[in-house]
This record gives structure tokens, C-alpha cells and sequence, in this order.
């Protein structure tokens, strides 16, 4: 993880919480818009939602001081809602508006 320059932008430990952040961060590359100067990340909510799957905590890992993913959360500014998956149930999503109602439940 560096920028343009190849200077380092990540310059904190490693451990569980590193390697889910690089998971993330690879994946999130591959949906960069470089025609703007902001750099946003621009992608489908199918790929939105498999990237939350790959970093999800196993619910049985034995490390000390870590439980599983409790909620996953993909918010799209443009229909300003957020769909919410609780405990790693992908099958089942509950989505919202910005004003906390329920808008309908998910897939």
C-alpha cells in the first residue's frame, strides 16, 4: 500500500485487524475511478457485498479478544439508504433510509 510516489501510506501494525484492512483495500483498488482527482472507489453493490464477505471474523477462531463480524453494512449515497446483514447471515438483509426507517427487507 503505497502511493504514487511508492511511499509507504500504512504504517501501523499487523494482525487480524491488518490483514482484513488489506483484504478490503485490495479489493477496493480494483474499483477506483482515477478520472477524478478524489480518487473515489465506485462499484456494484454484488461487489460491494462480496468484499464485506472476505473479511469477515470467523465465528470460531480460538484467538484471544476477537468475535465474529456482527453486522456487514453497505451504505449507497445515491439512493441514501444503508442494507445491513446481522451475523453474517448473507442470505437476509434489512435496509434503511437515512432517516433510520425500514425501508423494505432486503434479499
Amino acid at each position: 500500500m503505497t502511493d504514487e510516489s511508492i511511499t509507504p501510506e500504512y504504517h501501523y501494525g499487523y494482525g487480524h485487524g491488518y490483514h482484513r484492512f488489506v483484504t478490503i483495500l485490495g479489493q477496493l483498488e480494483r474499483y477506483r475511478d482515477t478520472s477524478k482527482e478524489e480518487y473515489y472507489t465506485v462499484m456494484p453493490e454484488s461487489a460491494a457485498l462480496v468484499t464485506l464477505q472476505s473479511a469477515v471474523q470467523n465465528p470460531h477462531t480460538n484467538a484471544s479478544g476477537i468475535s465474529m463480524t456482527q453486522y456487514s453494512a453497505i451504505y449507497n449515497n445515491e439512493k441514501k439508504t444503508v442494507e445491513v446483514w446481522p451475523f453474517q447471515n448473507y442470505s437476509k438483509s434489512y435496509i434503511f433510509d437515512v432517516t433510520g426507517n425500514r425501508v423494505t427487507a432486503g434479499k
